[in-house]
C-alpha cells in the first residue's frame, strides 16, 4: 500500500469531492475532517526528519471515538 504525502493529498481530495455530493450534514462534517487529516499525514510526511508528530493513525481513532459519543 503507498504511504506516501501524494497519497494522502489524494485521498483529501477525494473526501472533500465527497462531500460536495453529500447531503447530510454529518456526513459532509466527517468527510471533511477525513480531509484535513489526510492533508495534515501528508504534511506530515513531508516535513523534515524530527519536525514530524502525530500521525493519521492516532487522529482517525480521536475522531471515530468522539463519533462513537455522539450517536
Amino acid at each position: 500500500m503507498r504511504q506516501d504525502a501524494a497519497y494522502f493529498r489524494d485521498r483529501a481530495k477525494h473526501c472533500r469531492e465527497l462531500a460536495k455530493t453529500a447531503s447530510d450534514r454529518s456526513t459532509i462534517k466527517y468527510l471533511l475532517q477525513m480531509a484535513e487529516d489526510f492533508e495534515e499525514e501528508a504534511r506530515r510526511l513531508s516535513a523534515p526528519k524530527g519536525k514530524a508528530a502525530g500521525g493519521i493513525a492516532e487522529r482517525f481513532r480521536r475522531l471515530v471515538a468522539a463519533t462513537a459519543e455522539v450517536g
